[in-house]
């Protein structure tokens, strides 16, 4: 098990959608507008497409990637940089405005950052 990379992040997070999110944003996530303040236990909102929970919003997760711009051109699974300070951190939380609750989300901090609006998921490859 690891983190999953950024691609493979945004992969699951859009579950074959092309749409920044996979539903109504109040049926599908904890952010600013519905969260009380706090985070939630996973799956009381809606899945997307593969069956997945809590994609966005709830808590930002990390991603085993290293922050860096993106490229002019068209990639697919593009390599991390190889050097950096900063980790990529996905799909914003339950602290964030709805404009940051979306597959295309990207937040970066140090991997020593700690806060109550960020977790993980795990990621394996299938038998």
């Amino acid at each position: 098990m690891s983190l999953p990379t950024e691609a493979d992040w945004e992969y699951a997070a859009r579950a074959g959608s092309p749409a920044s999110r996979y539903g109504d944003l109040d049926k599908i996530a904890w952010y600013s507008g519905n969260s009380g303040g706090k985070t939630h236990e996973v799956a009381q909102k809606n899945p997307n497409a593969f069956g997945l929970y809590d994609m966005l919003g709830n808590v930002q997760q990390w991603t085993a990637d290293l922050f860096g711009d993106y490229t002019q051109s068209a990639a697919t699974d593009p390599p991390s940089p190889t050097r950096g300070l900063f980790r990529i951190l996905r799909g914003g939380s339950w602290a964030n405005d709805p404009r940051n609750v979306r597959a295309s989300f990207r937040a970066r901090y140090e991997p020593s950052y700690r806060s109550n609006s960020i977790g993980f998921r795990c990621a394996g490859e299938l038998p």
